[in-house]
């Protein structure tokens, strides 16, 4: 072994070739320290892929969430216009008796922004977005779920504003919703037209409606707006980490959903 030669070397006095041995294992231990150091960073490299990927798979899901806000907001949105049309002319409940319930049942729906952030949460967690080798990407990356935390604060504000409605109609309103969850649509057409007119007056006096009625307008055109801005964020950043995919080492490259 290299290390008995030279102490043998040291004991002999032959320096020559003490020294040589000695280099010899100083430069194996050096080679073995680079290659680890190597290894380490492939693997470090493959963690950050595919965190990425992860991160751009969660983020598929994200933005179908957002597409049905979006939907269901310009779907309420609709709702909320007929009641106010009718509280303006109760006479015009008559003429669509169906949508006028329907009316009452979704107009105080809230959007539900919430997303799913557990990929992101354990990266933080296990410290692998520092594998991430594109520092600009991991910034995006931590900001979108840093801002995701603001998404659902206007509906803790429209769900105080949904009070209002409530006491305006009272039973009304938990009627309407029954009818149009249990009753099929040819039943609901059905209901007597003056049954929709007095639904409209009831609307037209209620101080608590016409509170409502301007916020809920508010809300969801704004939900709507707020989901369509975090919609082309996150469109935005899944592009960014695409491109980052697509450049990774052929070697263990991970192919991005297509999303």
């Amino acid at each position: 072994m290299l290390i008995r030669r030279i102490v043998t070397a040291l004991r002999e006095q032959d320096w020559k070739t003490a020294t040589l041995d000695f280099l010899i294992v100083v430069a194996g231990i050096l080679v073995g320290l680079q290659i680890d150091g190597i290894v380490q960073d492939k693997r470090d490299a493959r963690t950050g892929y595919e965190t990425l990927s992860r991160i751009h798979r969660e983020m598929d899901s994200q933005r179908a969430k957002l597409e049905r806000v979006i939907r269901n907001s310009s779907f309420h949105l609709k709702h909320v216009d007929h009641l106010a049309t009718i509280a303006a002319d109760p006479e015009i409940a008559a003429a669509d008796v169906k949508f006028t319930y329907e009316a009452l049942g979704y107009s105080a729906y809230v959007s539900d922004f919430s997303v799913q952030t557990a990929v992101f949460d354990s990266a933080v967690s296990q410290g692998v977005l520092d594998f991430i080798e594109n520092r600009s990407v991991t910034r995006e990356i931590i900001e979108h779920y840093s801002s995701i935390d603001r998404w659902d604060r206007v509906n803790v504000v429209f769900a105080r504003y949904r009070d209002h409605f409530d006491d305006a109609l009272a039973g009304i309103g938990g009627l309407a919703w029954a009818r149009v969850d249990t009753e099929d649509e040819n039943a609901l057409a059905l209901i007597p037209p003056k049954e929709a007119i007095a639904i409209g007056r009831t609307l037209q006096s209620s101080p608590d409606f016409q509170k409502w009625l301007p916020r809920a307008w508010i809300y969801y055109q704004s939900s709507g707006e707020l989901a369509e801005e975090r919609l082309a964020s996150v469109l935005e950043l899944q592009t960014m980490i695409r491109n980052e995919l697509e450049q990774g080492p052929t070697e263990f490259r991970i192919e991005p959903s297509t999303g």
